[in-house]
């Protein structure tokens, strides 16, 4: 193996387990969601504050936090969001507050907001083209093993204490791979030749000078396309996250099991969505359109979700595995939405930036659906909150297609602009 390459899957993997790890101090509020309710701690309603505040606080820091990764330190802004991170875990273990709450994992969601865009830049810009792409597919996978991971430890955690003690042992996870990632960005910009010194193939947008006619040729198109996407994406964070935070909780409801058993069907999401993941990348390369593959995860989306309402309280095992269809459907439109449509401006230097934004766009649908799912739930049972999912996943799909012309125009326009580049 090459230098160049080992640096590369050193980083990638680096980029990987960072992000990954992240996720027990995350999806661990969801898994001791049920035990606060069981015990009086939150009410249902205060529990989707919660799930809401840390959601609309992590949507925000996308937006900023994405345009911050094209221009400041991404290894700082990674090591900011582990350490935050675990202090807010830290001091969830400690308050007693149900009004306090909201405060602290909000705050949580702005830590963890700093932590994507920068190990999406790292990896698309010094990876270099010949590793980007399966690099890219590694650090999106990542949200999948993460959630995986983060389910096991609360699995495990729940079993040995309670809910509490679970924010605490989430803060030490953080700690741990806090160093981890520090060391290994050390040995990185230690070594002599750095692949992103000698970066020259454009993914970085460092031809800063071809900025202003790139985006006269077709940055503006391409505004307008990807505008259509705005709301699909707000419809992926719905169905992604905001149905994944309420899955325990819906199944111990539903099927009447406890806290422990619900947690262990939670485990087929994240396993299922790997599989997602690498389905919306490939799709791209079938369909060559980002809006149409988009679309078509939609449809499955919605279909799964309109199975799930016929499923009903007979199946806990199929309603598992219809939810973790659903969700990897989405988890393949993230990928889409926030790596493979990002890169179409890697030469406008916005890549990060833009990678925020749709970020940002799916978490304040996530924001949205935490507690639109816990008033609904709450006043007119789990099957309204089914049609929610159906009407937003057509909803989205509609979007999409419309979205297939104005975009597939906007990549001819940069093939052609490219390639007069390039000829030139």
């Amino acid at each position: 193996m090459c230098k160049e390459k080992k640096t590369a899957v050193f980083l990638a993997a680096l980029c990987f387990a960072s992000y990954a790890v992240s996720y027990i101090g995350r999806m661990n509020y969801s898994a001791a969601l049920p035990g606060m309710l069981a015990e009086g701690a939150l009410s249902k309603k205060q529990g989707g504050v919660i799930a809401a505040a840390y959601f609309a606080s992590y949507g925000a820091g996308q937006l900023l936090n994405g345009f911050l990764a094209d221009r400041g330190n991404p290894k700082i802004q990674v090591s900011a969001g582990l350490a935050g991170s675990a202090l807010f875990n830290l001091l969830m273990y400690f308050t007693d507050s149900a009004s306090l709450m909201p405060v602290i994992w909000g705050l949580n969601g702005y830590a963890q907001s700093l932590i994507w865009a920068p190990a999406f830049l790292m990896v698309s810009r010094y990876t270099g083209s010949r590793y980007r792409a399966e690099a890219l597919l590694l650090l999106n996978t990542a949200p999948s093993v993460g959630t995986m991971l983060a389910y096991g430890f609360s699995w495990l955690v729940l079993r040995l204490g309670n809910w509490r003690v679970l924010f605490l042992c989430a803060a030490l996870a953080l700690v741990l791979i806090l160093g981890v990632w520090l060391l290994g960005c050390g040995a990185v910009f230690r070594a002599p030749a750095a692949p992103w010194e000698a970066a020259g193939d454009g993914a970085s947008g460092n031809g800063k000078g071809r900025r202003p006619e790139a985006f006269k040729r077709w940055g503006l198109p391409a505004v307008s396309a990807a505008a259509l996407l705005i709301l699909p994406s707000m419809a992926g964070g719905m169905l992604k996250d905001g149905v994944t935070s309420w899955f325990p909780a819906y199944m111990a409801e539903e099927f009447a099991m406890p806290a422990e058993a619900a947690m262990r069907y939670s485990l087929l999401l994240p396993l299922v969505n790997m599989f997602g993941a690498a389905v919306g990348c490939r799709l791209v390369r079938r369909v060559q359109n980002e809006a149409a593959s988009a679309g078509l995860l939609f449809f499955c989306a919605a279909l799964c979700a309109g199975l799930l309402s016929l499923a009903g309280k007979r199946s806990p095992a199929a309603s598992a595995f219809l939810f973790a269809l659903i969700t990897a459907a989405m988890m393949g439109a993230s990928v889409i939405l926030t790596s493979e449509v990002p890169s179409r401006f890697a030469g406008l230097g916005i890549a990060a930036s833009v990678s925020g934004f749709f970020n940002a766009c799916g978490y304040a649908g996530t924001a949205v659906s935490t507690y639109g799912i816990a008033w609904i739930a709450g006043d007119c049972g789990w099957g309204a909150a089914r049609g929610m999912w159906i009407a937003a996943a057509v909803l989205a799909m509609g979007f999409a297609a419309a979205a297939v012309l104005p975009w597939n125009r906007f990549l001819k326009s940069r093939e052609a602009f490219c390639l007069g580049r390039d000829q030139a």
